[in-house]
């Protein structure tokens, strides 16, 4: 018995064997803790721990607990993403914020614009990782032991929630989140520019007057100290980029005074310098005895190693799929040619073969494209096929039907001087045009006289015939022939329908055979057209028959009166009654009129009348 405004949730409730797993429960508005009848007894049941995705919506406890699946959690998802790119921009920033001063021989660590405009940056991505770290201490997860049958059960207890993410990601989470850029950035930029402050400190301990590592800091300008010993030491000549010290791989920095130029030209030379490093595998680089500095090197040859390989390694994957269709192609066009040799083709015929694959090379690069789409779900093959075939397709119909016909349409390709189909032939499928120009002529069955011919453009359809068939009540197993020919005027590529595959559709949905459909079908049907040209054409050449035939018969009951008989232009010869040459004269004219205005039908006689869909 549902309570009263209450809400059936499909759930699984771990408690008693005697208990049903799978239950259907309605909740109260009290809570989560509900009662159920089972065998006539009144039982309660266990506090709610798990629930289907789809019915997480119809909890109470949704505040606290967070869809893994939902709207909140997708958004969540890029906005961290997003803070996750800026750190990875803004942490390798760190490393070029100290100065090397050349003139005072130090090393300036000061506080900066640009350190605090970084620092406050850096912070404030981090409040998303602390941000992160709620948000997944709050996010219900699907139970493993539910993942072997179904779909999987979403656990929303919050404590094991909380103490799952303790256990698998906080540390993670945690690591991350500590302002370990902040303090450590400095420190790794110091290790880039040691070679210079190395140079200064093998000064200082071979200096025979009072030295201290201390000078080399710039807050200590100006102690005089200091500057007894930088006179007394000779550090313009010792540490200078054209001295003896050995800088290493370092040392065309140190000749372009890069320590001590602005925070761009820092940047964009190291930029260059780790790219160029890389791509060579550290060939360029000419090292020192020091350690340190050899351990840069070797780690930069392995990154460009392993990057190389890499490249190769996706390079000749790509390669080998390209170069597996090539020779598949070439294989296939091979045996075609011999098969032709072998039967003495004609050349022009060889050429039409040659012409048509690489054609249907250019268009499908090798893949078959009824093969991939098979592979494909049902729901996405539909979606595939209506989002190709939709523009073809007359908007006259709903969706079921356009996905009836979408998912039936198979591709079709012909080359330039190819006949698609000829007139008379049977016709066993419809083609919808998505590409190129076709050429469609009738001469009414071979009639002497009578020729019309249209431009089939994308858009357009052809063998209209089948739809007519497919639309009788009584269908006959015989398809219907062709009333033209059809050719390729260009390389064309169209979808086709065929003949089984329609009277399915026609079958199934009646909406084909409705009076608007119809009507909007012969609009566009080019038999229709030319039937309806020739039907105007004679109705036209009736009308001008008749209006002729009335002003001749005016002329001649005119000039056959008695008034007009004694005009001033002569006699008029007047043959005798019973002479025959009267109707001599009558068969003479009549004749005369057949040849100039033609048969009593016309044009319309010699072209037969669509057959009714």
């Amino acid at each position: 018995m549902s309570l009263p405004n209450s809400t059936s949730i499909r759930t699984r409730y771990q408690s008693k064997p005697e208990i049903f797993p799978e239950t259907q429960v309605d909740l109260g508005g009290g809570g989560d803790t509900i009662k159920f009848r089972c065998n006539g007894k009144s039982l309660s049941a266990k506090a709610l721990s798990r629930v289907f995705s789809e019915d997480f919506g119809k909890l109470k406890k949704k505040k606290t607990v967070i869809d893994p699946r939902g709207q909140f959690i997708r958004r969540w998802s890029k906005v961290f993403f997003l803070a996750c790119l800026v750190c990875l921009i803004v942490d390798p920033l760190f490393f070029f914020l100290p100065v090397v001063n050349p003139d005072e021989f130090c090393l300036d660590t000061g506080v900066g614009v640009l350190q605090i405009a970084l620092t406050l940056l850096r912070s404030i991505t981090d409040l998303f990782f602390v941000i992160n770290i709620v948000v997944r201490s709050k996010t219900a997860y699907v139970g493993p032991s539910s993942r072997v049958f179904g779909r999987g059960e979403l656990v929303i207890d919050p404590w094991k929630i909380s103490s799952r993410y303790l256990r698998n990601g906080f540390w993670y989470d945690f690591l991350a989140a500590l302002p370990f850029p902040q303090v450590m950035g400095s420190a790794s930029y110091l290790l880039s520019i040691q070679r210079e402050a190395a140079c200064w400190r093998s000064a200082c301990d071979q200096s025979n007057t009072a030295c201290s590592y201390d000078y080399f800091d710039c807050r200590t300008i100006g102690d005089p100290t200091r500057e007894a010993w930088i006179q007394a030491s000779n550090m313009s000549n010792v540490c200078s980029a054209s001295g003896t010290y050995p800088y290493g791989i370092y040392a065309p920095g140190v000749i372009a005074g890069v320590t001590s130029s602005s925070f761009l030209e820092r940047y964009f030379y190291s930029l260059w310098f780790g790219l160029r490093c890389v791509s060579t595998q550290g060939q360029n680089l000419i090292t020192s005895i020091f350690i340190g500095e050899n351990i840069y090197s070797i780690i930069v040859v392995i990154l460009g190693l392993l990057n190389l390989a890499l490249l190769v390694g996706n390079m000749e994957g790509y390669l080998l799929s390209s170069n597996q269709r090539i020779e598949e192609w070439r294989v296939k066009k091979s045996d075609k040619e011999h098969w032709m040799r072998h039967r003495q083709l004609p050349q022009e015929l060889r050429e039409s073969v040659h012409r048509y694959d690489r054609y249907k090379w250019v268009a499908t690069y090798g893949v078959d494209e009824e093969t991939l789409l098979s592979d494909l779900p049902k729901g996405l093959r539909r979606q595939i096929k209506r989002h190709l075939c939709l523009n073809l397709v007359r908007r006259e119909m709903d969706d079921r039907m356009l996905d009836s016909i979408c998912e039936r349409l198979q591709p079709r390709l012909w080359t330039e001087g190819m006949f698609v189909i000829r007139e008379g032939d049977p016709v066993n499928e419809m083609l919808f045009i998505i590409r190129g120009h076709l050429d469609s002529h009738t001469t009414n069955g071979g009639q002497f006289g009578f020729y019309d011919s249209c431009r089939i453009v994308p858009g357009d359809f052809c063998g209209e015939e089948l739809l007519t068939w497919a639309l009788k009540k009584h269908q006959s197993d015989v398809l219907p022939s062709s009333t033209r020919t059809v050719k390729a005027t260009s390389d064309a590529e169209a979808f086709g329908l065929g003949a089984e595959d329609l009277r399915f559709v026609a079958s199934q949905f009646h909406m084909l055979h409705s009076k608007k459909l119809r009507h909007k079908f012969r609009f566009y049907s080019h038999q229709w057209r030319t039937w309806a040209a020739c039907f105007i054409q004679a109705a036209w050449r009736r009308y001008k028959r008749r209006k002729e035939f009335g002003e001749l018969g005016a002329v001649e009951g005119g000039s056959g009166s008695p008034e007009s008989s004694g005009s001033g232009r002569g006699e008029v010869f007047v043959a005798r009654p019973g002479s025959g040459l009267a109707h001599f004269a009558s068969m003479l004219i009549s004749d005369i009129r057949s040849k100039r205005y033609g048969s009593e039908s016309g044009v319309l006689s010699q072209l037969p009348k669509p057959e009714e869909d």
